[in-house]
């Protein structure tokens, strides 16, 4: 049985880093093609909702006294913060696709 929590323990801290590393590779593709406007205003709205939501979470905690980092999060908590950076790099791509099309009319 230990031996199942350990393996357990292990594959989710793998996924804890997760958001964090894919806002940091995103970052570096983009600045490879920095006129693609959609990419950038896509990730802008992943780190913004990776911030957002932590914040939100760890006030949340703040309240209840159980302040903790981000890696220490429960799952559903995690769940919460990854929808949140899913809800805001749709709204940055469509954020981006939209200023893309005004710059590309004139």
């Amino acid at each position: 049985m230990a031996l199942l929590a350990a393996d357990d323990t292990c594959s989710i801290a793998r996924f804890n880093y997760l958001p964090i590393i894919a806002i940091k590779a995103g970052y570096l593709l983009i600045q490879t093609t920095l006129s693609n406007r959609v990419l950038n205003w896509t990730l802008l709205g992943a780190a913004c909702g990776w911030l957002v939501t932590y914040l939100i979470i760890i006030g949340g905690r703040a309240v209840q006294n159980t302040l903790t980092s981000y890696f220490n999060f429960s799952p559903s908590q995690q769940i919460v913060v990854l929808a949140g950076i899913l809800v805001l790099s749709i709204v940055g791509w469509l954020i981006g696709m939209k200023k893309s099309r005004a710059q590309t009319r004139y």
